[in-house]
């Protein structure tokens, strides 16, 4: 799949489902923008439009993180805007993760995904992807001044060289899957059905906690990175004496509370504070 392709795809797959999109071929970031515009006139009667751009010069993570282009069209980089009757629980976080897990789980099943807190997505060992989730409010929420916006910054033909802990979709597919098996356009657009129908559904429970069946799959999620990680330090570590590689293994969650409280054993974390 070449660059143009990639573009293309987004593009085709936005207009085929009737999604207001609006591409860039170069921005700042793409929340930047959808939250500049949030309560713009002409955005008062549209209550999902999609940001899309090749390349962002100022891509951002949570806190003082920043996201990193390697060169413009590898990516998919794209800001999901939705407007709200009321401003989403915390746990609305959680759920976009698990979100974006289940879409790349039933897309590419055979490859080894991991969910890290609070919401990096792994292949194997590296990060492929990461989620920013903002809540933009204006006045008084109760009468529609609520837009949620979620970034998505995915690594898909290749990754920023200069950070060895990333990966691309492309390489992994290279190295997991049988020889010569290719990123196919199909596969773009099932990973977009499927992100747009998990992200639809946790936007339609924002308000809710966290039910049984979320708690178990995110539990399913996360200690899938963590075992993803232990298993590729076992193997890096393999003249090392068990006593080390068990200090350098990652402790897996033993549970997750309806509020997103994260379990560690006796360890309690929140997931708003990671």
């Amino acid at each position: 799949m070449t660059e143009l392709l990639l573009r293309q795809e987004v593009r085709l797959w936005a207009d085929s489902h009737n999604i207001p999109i609006e591409y860039f071929e170069t921005c700042s970031s793409t929340n930047d923008i959808a939250k500049a515009e949030s309560f713009s006139p002409k955005l008062a009667q549209v209550p999902f439009k999609l940001y899309v751009t090749d390349l962002q010069t100022a891509g951002r993570g949570r806190g003082s993180h920043s996201w990193h282009c390697p060169k413009p069209g590898q990516q998919i980089l794209m800001t999901w805007s939705f407007q709200l009757a009321d401003v989403p629980l915390p746990t609305l976080s959680p759920r976009i993760g698990l979100a974006l897990w289940n879409a790349v789980s039933t897309t590419w099943a055979t490859l080894p995904w991991g969910l890290k807190p609070p919401n990096d997505l792994y292949l194997g060992p590296q990060k492929i992807a990461g989620i920013l989730l903002e809540n933009v409010i204006q006045g008084d929420a109760t009468q529609g001044g609520v837009r949620t916006l979620i970034g998505l910054g995915m690594n898909i033909l290749s990754s920023p060289q200069d950070l060895p802990t990333s990966t691309s979709l492309a390489a992994g597919i290279s190295v997991r899957l049988p020889s010569g098996s290719p990123l196919l356009s199909e596969d773009i657009f099932c990973f977009l059905d499927r992100l747009s129908l998990e992200i639809t559904q946790a936007i339609s429970v924002s308000t809710e906690v966290l039910s049984t069946t979320d708690q178990s799959n995110l539990l399913w999620a996360l200690n899938r990175f963590s075992e993803n990680i232990s298993e590729n330090t076992a193997q890096n570590s393999a003249g090392n004496s068990s006593g080390n590689r068990e200090r350098n293994a990652i402790q897996k969650y033993t549970q997750i509370n309806e509020d997103g409280t994260l379990w560690q054993g006796a360890q309690k974390t929140s997931w708003t504070e990671i």
